[in-house]
């Protein structure tokens, strides 16, 4: 892979013959809570933090949802908050489309919008002010999360407050795609260069992806981890927003064995922007080596 462009929002390397464009969505910075990582006291979180660099009295998550260019098709990751959030008194989030149109994309121009997971930061961008933000799109989601979040029973029996609510917003947001969606199963190319990988824990139907090209590849990985700074050297960690803990660090470590130990590239959603990385064996975690 060879960079050929890079700025604070939007940063473009290649992947064979394919363009990857890894757009800033934005940022948002809360309190340190102490059930941010259930079990774990929260002065060894703290630990951690300072450990990094970063602030021990609020945590910041970013969000970059990846472009790329493939023959005559643009296909977009993840959609990031959306024009709606961005629109909002003093928001940090919801870039996306800002920064895409600051490069010369503009929405019209996406073919095709993958969904790894059905959380907000992911799919609320999907609308700005209740129509398709991509309107030429179609829409790609993993059948297993479609099957979950759209299933009438499962939200009945969802508890009140974040499951709850998590249904609520993606019926909200689907009734809109209508005819435009598609489902993808895992294991399977779902558009050229672009192979769909189940990846659950995070959420149940959470996928990950490789892109391909030229005898080249780099591994998306979605929500393996959100915080960098705890879970990549944490990796038996897990988020109070993981919906199956255990197998969230199952198939975290899994798939981090594999990229430390081939040395493959590493694009990440919530990592420190752009999130591009190698993965190596430390200890009992991993340590990580942006590529800059």
């Amino acid at each position: 892979m060879s960079e050929t462009a890079q700025s604070e929002d939007f940063f473009i390397y290649r992947v064979g013959n394919i363009e990857v464009s890894i757009v800033n969505d934005g940022h948002i910075t809360v309190p340190l809570a102490a059930g941010l990582i259930p079990g774990v006291p929260l002065s060894e979180v703290q630990a951690s933090l300072r450990e990094a660099g970063l602030p021990t009295e609020t945590v910041t998550t970013t969000f970059a949802p990846l472009l790329f260019r493939s023959g005559p098709k643009t296909t977009l990751i993840d959609t990031g908050f959306g024009p709606d959030a961005a629109a909002e008194a003093g928001s940090t989030r919801g870039l996306l489309v800002g920064n895409m149109k600051a490069n010369g994309v503009d929405p019209a121009d996406v073919d095709v919008v993958v969904i790894s997971h059905f959380h907000p930061d992911h799919v609320n961008g999907l609308l700005s002010q209740g129509k398709p933000t991509f309107p030429n799109a179609t829409v790609m989601v993993p059948e297993p999360e479609w099957r979950f979040w759209m299933d009438i029973e499962e939200m009945k029996r969802a508890p009140e407050g974040r499951m709850s609510q998590l249904f609520q917003n993606n019926r909200r947001i689907f009734e809109q795609v209508g005819e435009r969606l598609s489902v993808f199963k895992w294991g399977l190319e779902i558009v050229p260069g672009l192979e769909a990988v189940a990846a659950p824990g995070h959420s149940i139907g959470h996928t990950a992806f490789w892109l391909r090209s030229g005898g080249e590849q780099v591994f998306i990985q979605s929500d393996l981890t959100n915080q960098a700074a705890l879970f990549v050297a944490k990796p038996d960690w897990h988020s109070a927003l993981d919906q199956f803990p255990n197998q969230t660090v199952q198939t975290r470590r899994r798939f981090y064995d594999m990229l430390a130990e081939k040395r493959i590239p590493l694009q990440a959603f919530h990592h420190p922007f752009p999130g591009r990385c190698h993965l190596e064996k430390n200890g009992a975690g991993y340590r990580r080596t942006p590529i800059e």
